[in-house]
């Protein structure tokens, strides 16, 4: 028997409790935004803070959000997507600009970056790169994303090898 409390509405029009949880914890967060100017993060380095508790709670439901954008009202959805800097899939646009960074840095120099560079920013491309590999030879990294990356440095290798 389904629960009348657990119902997103109630029988007299207004929100059910998960409703008005929902709506709490939305507010919750547009309130830490316009405070913090950011979105709640889970840093793994905060989560013995006991002042980091409040943030904590908020980014995990803002993840759990995404992995259940399915079930979402449209109204919810819309809502998350005001948020400013929310993301449905942050990882992989996080993924996507490190690539271009990595792009970029061949486009404009014309090599793929060193490891052994002793600009700073040079290393950290070509170690992200080689993460990327480590990744991908273990399954981590999926073949979308995989592909046109590593045609881009093998297009660079290539002309490297046939000047």
């Amino acid at each position: 028997m389904h629960d009348e409390t657990e119902s997103p509405e109630s029988t007299d029009g207004q929100p059910g409790r998960k409703e008005q949880h929902w709506n709490q914890r939305m507010t919750d967060i547009e309130d830490f935004v316009t405070q913090d100017g950011c979105l709640p993060r889970d840093s793994r380095a905060r989560r013995a803070d006991p002042a980091a508790k409040v943030e904590l709670r908020l980014a995990r439901f803002l993840r759990y959000q995404r992995h259940n954008e399915l079930h979402l009202t449209e109204a919810q959805q819309a809502r998350l997507d005001k948020l400013p800097g929310f993301d449905w899939s942050p990882v992989e646009t996080a993924w996507e600009q490190r690539c271009e960074d990595y792009r970029s840095f061949i486009r404009t120099r014309g090599r793929v970056p060193r490891r052994r560079s002793t600009d700073r920013s040079e290393r950290e491309l070509a170690l992200w790169h080689y993460r990327q590999t480590l990744r991908y030879s273990r399954g981590l990294l999926p073949h979308h994303l995989w592909a046109p990356f590593r045609r881009l440095a093998n297009g660079v290798h290539g002309a490297d090898k046939n000047p």
